[in-house]
């Protein structure tokens, strides 16, 4: 229902000031919805990385704890590869888990980056007043009159 009041001049039927308020533009749902999707998957994939960056030093630390016990069995050869097969099974692994991680890293900051292009789109975006307001007051000014009202929504 709308209810009007009038001070200055007469506000016809038709009058711009008390037509309907102008759509609100919405996101796309793959942006509206997509960042948070996009930043929850950053987080994921930093919590795996973080996990991967754990089991490359707890490979790192059996390397050294491996060594320590006996020198030998850290001495490399030409290529600079260990000569103990299980020494260099133990540097492999950690390199293949540190490896992992940065994969896990670049994915997890290429889905953040994307998660903030989302968020800064949304604010850059103009938007019309949220539909939720039931009072709203109208002025317009003419060359000759000003027209003020009131809508009130039911």
């Amino acid at each position: 229902m709308l209810v009007a009041l009038l001070v200055l001049g007469v506000l016809g039927p038709g009058a711009p000031a008390l037509q309907g308020q102008a759509p609100i533009r919405t996101s796309p749902p793959l942006i509206k919805y997509g960042k948070w999707i996009a930043l929850g998957t950053s987080i994921a994939f930093g919590l795996l990385a973080q996990g991967e960056h754990a089991d490359a030093d707890r490979a790192y630390n059996a390397l050294s704890d491996y060594c320590f016990d006996d020198q030998t069995r850290c001495d490399t050869g030409p290529n600079g590869h260990y000569l103990d097969p299980v020494s260099e099974g133990y540097y492999q692994s950690s390199l293949t888990h540190d490896r992992r991680a940065g994969h896990w890293l670049f994915g997890g900051e290429a889905l953040f980056l994307s998660a903030a292009a989302g968020i800064i789109w949304e604010l850059t975006r103009p938007s019309g007043p949220p539909g939720n307001i039931p009072f709203a007051p109208l002025v317009e000014q003419h060359q000759d009159r000003l027209e003020i009202g009131a809508s009130v929504r039911f």
